[in-house]
C-alpha cells in the first residue's frame, strides 16, 4: 500500500515471472462453486476477493 493505504501498487514483473502460478490460483478459485461461496461468512469471502498480492 501507498500513500497512506490510499493506493496500492502492482507487481507486474512478479506476475508476468510466476504466470504459471497465477493460472493455478485463479483455476482454483474458478472451481468454487456458487452455492459453495454463498456459504462462507464474510471474512471467508473477502479472502476470495483479495487481490493476487503474494508474488
Amino acid at each position: 500500500m501507498l500513500n497512506q493505504k490510499q493506493a496500492s501498487q502492482v507487481n507486474y514483473y512478479g506476475i508476468a515471472r510466476n504466470h504459471g502460478q497465477l493460472q493455478k490460483y485463479l483455476s482454483q478459485l474458478s472451481a468454487v462453486k456458487k452455492s459453495d461461496f454463498s456459504g462462507l461468512d464474510q471474512s471467508e469471502q473477502l479472502a476470495y476477493k483479495l487481490p493476487y498480492g503474494h508474488l
